[in-house]
């Protein structure tokens, strides 16, 4: 079974202007606390620095494999984190992650027979704690802890807990080329844990030209001028959660993955402010639903889907 958030906008800072903080402005759901951290890390500012980033999200209707039926997801984030310069180029961000999608199933009857609506409503919720510091003048490392929970409306939070923890390191190898690796460890509901790599890659092809790992995939942005940035992005996301108590699947589990491929833009009217746009295609989309002791009941695709999606984020 897949799981909530395989890489990649998490409970560190959302999409800035600099890249040593940068994250996608997909909101589709990550590991929280991933986001890329810095190759380099420069002195942050003394005290405590606050970022606060609102996304949207809607994925239009897209047909069901399995039997008649269609599904759209409409889907809000909200993330708040506090960042402390503890030392010379070290810093340590705490946060949350909160995160509600509306699946609105149309006589998707593939999935569940009697009401053709197996799940409504689910709330991803995510607490981390990230510590970033120099191993030596181009080699940095990262250390992260998370606790959240995933749960459709009348689920039992108690059986809906999700842990998890990444370690790895970033280094500098030329002026344009950064690299590093990580691995995410992560519970999972009723499966066994997750542990996935956690690739870094930062490659300044030319003084605009910039591709960079965001998550589990890549990035690549044109610096139009020092306000405006535009490009393409795509990753693998996947989100799992707790089905309702009382629902047509008691205490079971439901997971959606999906690969969304999009063109963004971002507009920088301020360094501390962000405003960004997306449009794309989900790709691959899959929707699998299983039982309280984890036996899989259903496992339908869905057909590629148009989405869109706004982000702001400010910092203060």
């Amino acid at each position: 079974m897949t799981t909530t958030r395989i890489l990649a906008a998490s409970l560190a800072a959302s999409a800035a202007a600099s890249h040593a903080q940068a994250q996608s402005n997909q909101p589709e759901r990550d590991p929280p606390g991933t986001g890329q951290p810095p190759a380099e890390i420069t002195n942050p500012p003394r005290g405590v620095t606050f970022s606060s980033t609102l996304q949207g999200w809607y994925g239009f209707e897209t047909d069901l494999d399995a039997g008649p039926g269609d599904l759209s997801i409409a889907r809000a984030r909200l993330d708040l984190s506090a960042t402390f310069a503890v030392a010379e180029r070290s810093r340590f961000t705490a946060g949350i992650e909160a995160e509600e999608s509306w699946y609105d199933f149309s006589n998707a009857t593939g999935l569940e027979p009697t009401t053709g609506d197996p799940f409504d409503n689910a709330t991803n919720v995510d607490f981390f704690a990230r510590y970033v510091a120099p191993l030596n003048d181009t080699t940095s490392y990262f250390a992260l802890g998370t606790i959240g929970f995933a749960a459709e409306s009348g689920a039992d939070l108690g059986d809906s807990l999700i842990y998890g923890g990444a370690l790895g390191f970033v280094t500098k190898q030329s002026p344009t080329f950064s690299w590093g690796l990580g691995v995410l460890v992560r519970t999972r509901l009723e499966d066994d844990a997750l542990i996935v790599p956690l690739p870094q890659i930062t490659w300044n092809i030319s003084d605009r030209w910039t591709l960079a790992s965001r998550r589990a995939g890549l990035r690549l942005e044109y610096a139009a001028n020092e306000s405006l940035t535009y490009g393409i992005g795509a990753q693998f996301d996947s989100r799992t959660f707790r089905l309702d108590d009382s629902g047509p699947i008691p205490e079971g589990v439901a997971t959606d993955q999906r690969v969304p491929v999009a063109f963004f833009a971002e507009y920088n009217p301020d360094a501390n402010v962000t405003l960004g746009a997306q449009i794309g295609a989900s790709l691959f989309n899959n929707i699998e639903l299983f039982d309280a002791a984890g036996n899989e009941l259903i496992d339908d695709d869905a057909d590629p889907g148009v989405f869109v999606g706004i982000n702001a984020r400010i910092r203060f």
